[in-house]
């Protein structure tokens, strides 16, 4: 589980244990996290990669603009954007 400091908002990661066939992961399913401080955002993707991630080209090219897109040994696929990110008027 994952939360941030302060805010009321957390995201849950679960695992299935059953030996059951589970759907695959359509390739714009992502997970986005912006990251504007380059050195934090260089040591994120670096430790994706060293827990089994793989740095794949994005189906949308958007993400391959000041970003890069991970994907798990499932298929998942985590976007990290070295960018502010969507900020409110």
């Amino acid at each position: 589980m994952l939360g941030l400091p302060h805010q009321h908002v957390h995201l849950e990661i679960t695992k299935h244990e059953e030996d059951e066939s589970l759907p695959v992961p359509h390739p714009e399913q992502l997970l986005v996290f912006y990251i504007p401080d380059e050195e934090e955002f260089q040591q994120m993707k670096k430790r994706l990669i060293a827990f089994g991630g793989r740095h794949v080209t994005s189906t949308n090219p958007y993400w391959d603009r000041g970003g890069v897109t991970i994907e798990d040994p499932d298929g998942y696929r985590v976007v990290l954007m070295n960018t502010e990110g969507i900020t409110p008027d």
